[in-house]
């Protein structure tokens, strides 16, 4: 399988993580696995090149997935509408 097939992969897993709340976290799992594969791939692919492409590659799959996962404000909200408590004003999606 290609790294273009498997990147395509991870990125139909993230799309269909948005659609299907549900089941957001087992489509966000396979995309990183997808997305690992990839990286592999390339990593194999361009060893003996040099290796810029696979670094910047990897430096792109990283910021794909710091983009995906839940920062500390996202968390935070989740945990005070838990309690049922109020999220601060500078989070409130009027403000």
């Amino acid at each position: 399988m290609s790294q273009f097939e498997l990147s395509s992969r991870a990125v139909l897993c993230r799309k269909l993580a948005r659609q299907d709340p549900a089941n957001q976290t087992v489509w966000m799992a396979e995309a990183r696995s997808w997305s690992r594969l990839a990286a592999e791939r390339l990593h194999d692919e361009h060893r003996s090149k040099g290796g810029i492409t696979a670094r910047l590659f990897f430096a792109f799959t990283k910021l794909i997935e710091a983009q995906h996962e839940p920062t500390n404000e996202t968390a935070e909200m989740m945990k005070s509408r838990s309690r049922g408590v109020m999220p601060a004003r500078s989070l409130s999606p009027t403000a």
